[in-house]
């Protein structure tokens, strides 16, 4: 997602935005489904409001960051690259450290 909006023109800006907001409804998805199977009844109503109202709040937290951080016509090749080097962190993280049994147990428990 960084080449296309590295060219700060306004198709590679949506295309960009399009796809992270792809990706990031996605891992909502695969959060909100690990939750309904992990988290008991009588608590699943609270850990997705509680879960939801994060969600949001690093939303806003990102505008309000934005604001401070980014030149007033937004574009600044630095925090686009620091921003995609974090991507990639959490991703190489995320690759190393996801427990793999469990992957391998949830596609042989479908019945």
């Amino acid at each position: 997602m960084a080449f296309p909006t590295a060219l700060f023109t306004r198709w590679a800006v949506v295309v960009s935005a399009f796809g992270l907001a792809i990706t990031t409804q996605g891992v909502k998805i695969c959060v909100d489904t690990t939750l309904q199977r992990v988290v008991g009844d009588v608590y699943r109503g609270r850990a997705f409001a509680l879960y939801d109202v994060l969600f949001n709040a690093v939303f806003v937290s990102a505008t309000a960051l934005a604001a401070v951080v980014l030149p007033t016509d937004g574009r600044s090749y630095v925090v686009l690259a620091m921003a995609s080097l974090w991507y990639l962190f959490i991703a190489y993280t995320v690759s190393r450290r996801w427990p793999r049994r469990l992957v391998r147990d949830a596609v042989t428990d479908v019945s």
